[in-house]
């Protein structure tokens, strides 16, 4: 039951100390004061990995909750659990970041043999077992409403505080400040990326001082040998460190795929960049992210994107009025501060139909 106040009682459930349990789980639970925590292995022994519960690092007591969101659950056990937890009167949401159908077809994506007929039958399972689902993009909550009829948009949201960085001293060459091109990301987005590779070299080729930095996936690995010293790659590594390696571009890219998974993709990469004061040229995927002219570009094609770079790369104060918009924007509409109401919107909702 909601404690003496009113406050209705939450707990947050993620895939460990993932970065996806970061946006979904840790993030929401922190900007709500609710509790949260990181969690592997399946029920009934959950092993406790990370957490801020009762304030403090502990495992919870279920019971003390109204409502319980579990993130990417899957298999019987999950089910069970589930199923034991509504029997108690608990209000069990389903948190999805992917519309991970997608990914069973995403050849070039490292962990879609994690989602294969069988993980996908567990994971429609566990979603149809719960009273209702929290998706980060209305694709996805469209997608699997005939799952779980009771579907909430929650977009996602940025910490603003980890994008307070200052732009590092850059070098010269041939007397002209450098300019960096910066693309950023996880797995899968091959097929995203590569149309607009030959843009990159083509751009790199006109101007001696133009580099280019590719932050987790490496897409710097084709430019290594034709531009050895204007090209980079920054490994996937901790969270933590993914603001100061972004900090490496002047102007970020965020291409985009045509697949069903790329459909359900947030435009989280586009608002990081923002964050962090980058203008952005991005595919149309993104253009929810973007003020066109004011903070980015968006365009429709890779043949669109030589020119937008050409305008950057030769006019600096365009690129800071930019950044300085891309980042008001951040502030304004992607920090979590202020899309928490829509998680708040969606827990009280839930509660209040589970309990009308």
């Amino acid at each position: 039951m909601p404690d003496k106040d009113g406050k209705i009682q939450v707990l947050f459930i993620g895939l460990g100390a993932s970065r996806v349990a970061w946006y979904r789980v840790v993030l929401p639970a922190m900007f709500l004061g609710l509790d949260w925590m990181g969690v592997v292995g399946e029920p009934p022994h959950l092993q406790f990995v990370t957490g801020y519960v009762g304030g403090g690092t502990k495992a919870p007591n279920f019971d003390d909750y109204d409502i319980i969101v579990v993130e990417q659950a899957r298999g019987r056990k999950w089910f069970d659990f589930i199923q034991t937890l509504r029997e108690r009167g608990k209000v069990v949401l389903y948190e999805i970041d992917d519309y991970v159908d997608g990914i069973r077809k995403s050849q070039d994506h490292d962990f879609r043999q994690y989602f294969q007929r069988e993980h996908l039958k567990q994971m429609h399972m566990c979603m149809r077992a719960c009273d209702g689902l929290i998706a980060s993009t209305d694709y996805i909550a469209r997608r699997y409403k005939s799952l779980v009829p009771r579907t909430y948009l929650c977009l996602n949201g940025l910490d603003m505080g980890r994008y307070r960085m200052s732009m590092p001293p850059r070098g010269d060459i041939d007397g002209k400040e450098t300019v960096t091109l910066m693309w950023s990301g996880a797995t899968g987005h091959i097929r995203g990326v590569e149309p607009w590779l030959e843009v990159v070299r083509r751009s790199l080729d006109k101007y001696p001082h133009l580099c280019f930095a590719s932050v987790g996936q490496n897409f710097a690995a084709p430019f290594a040998d034709e531009f050895p010293n204007r090209t980079i790659s920054i490994p996937f590594a901790a969270l933590e460190t993914y603001p100061a390696a972004m900090m490496l571009g002047d102007i970020a890219l965020a291409p985009a795929g045509k697949s069903s998974w790329y459909a359900g993709k947030s435009t989280l990469r586009a608002m990081e960049a923002a964050a962090l004061g980058l203008p952005v040229i991005a595919d149309t995927h993104y253009a929810g992210a973007i003020n066109e002219g004011e903070t980015g570009y968006v365009v429709e094609s890779p043949g669109q994107v030589l020119a937008h770079i050409e305008r950057l790369v030769e006019d600096a104060p365009l690129r800071r009025r930019m950044g300085a918009a891309a980042r008001h924007l951040a502030d304004t509409e992607f920090n979590m501060s202020v899309r928490r109401q829509q998680w708040e919107a969606a827990l009280l909702n839930a509660y209040s139909y589970r309990n009308a």
